[in-house]
């Protein structure tokens, strides 16, 4: 009878570690799947945001190109208002000053640009070097 007994109990946990496992199988294979949409949802955001950037910029160097320096400032001080730290802001700011001979505001913008966006140094240093 103790033989019967000890196999009941092997076998309940048997099925116990059994049922705990599938249980954690379940558990992870949800969390994947919700880890998965997290990701995917977050990589399209940052595909909208690297999108919305792009046509930013592009509009800024648009207006830059064609000489239009006072709608150049305004958005980028527009731009600002909304994100204090746009490196993109600054950087374009600074090359409207530069345009117009405003050496000082030119230089601060463009130094500001280079604190946000340090791997801009290529295209800001020259600027800053003529300013000198």
């Amino acid at each position: 009878m103790n033989n019967d007994k000890l196999l009941f109990q092997i076998r309940n946990g048997i099925y116990l570690l059994c049922f705990i496992n599938l249980a954690g199988m379940i558990v992870a294979i949800f969390l994947n799947i919700y880890l998965t949409n997290y990701s995917i949802h977050e990589a399209n955001a940052m595909s909208v945001e690297a999108s919305s950037m792009q046509t930013e910029f592009n509009e800024l160097n648009d207006l830059l190109e064609s000489n239009q320096i006072n709608s150049l400032i305004s958005r980028c001080k527009k731009m600002l208002e909304e994100k204090p730290n746009s490196g993109t802001a600054h950087y374009y700011l600074g090359l409207a000053f530069y345009q117009m001979g405003d050496e000082d505001e030119s230089r601060k913008h463009l130094e500001e640009s280079l604190k946000l966006e340090p791997s801009w140094e290529m295209q800001i240093q020259p600027y800053l070097e003529k300013l000198k």
